[in-house]
């Protein structure tokens, strides 16, 4: 099967949490663009809300582009749904997701479920 179409997306982000996100993701193997797309998935499948993440703030934060390259039908459901949320754009979604997985709310790793024990 070949892999999923990719598209590069620029949400702008904090750089504090881009540095905290991006350290947070090299712990386990991932990129922060892996982290992300799995944080919108989470997301579109209604496993995060946005009661989860911390609030978005406007002014006062030092932001930059964050290159990611994620597949698209998980970038367009996700934005679907932010619309269905009434986020004004996915910059925020990205943001606000982000900083919750840099804060600890959420984190991302490696389950056996039992079915692997099944030999």
């Amino acid at each position: 099967m070949p892999p999923a179409p990719r598209t590069r997306q620029q949400p702008r982000i904090s750089r504090e949490t881009a540095a905290q996100v991006g350290t947070l993701a090299g712990r386990i193997g991932l990129s922060t663009a892996r982290v992300l797309e799995m944080l919108l998935v989470a997301y579109t499948n209604q496993q995060i809300t946005m009661d989860d993440c911390p609030p978005y703030t406007r002014s006062g934060i030092d932001r930059r582009q964050l290159d990611v390259e994620i597949d698209e039908a998980v970038w367009h459901r996700a934005d679907q749904q932010r619309k269905s949320d009434a986020m004004n754009s996915m910059g925020p979604l990205c943001e606000r997701l982000l900083s919750a997985y840099a804060n600890g709310t959420f984190t991302i790793g490696v389950v056996r479920t039992p079915q692997a024990l099944v030999a």
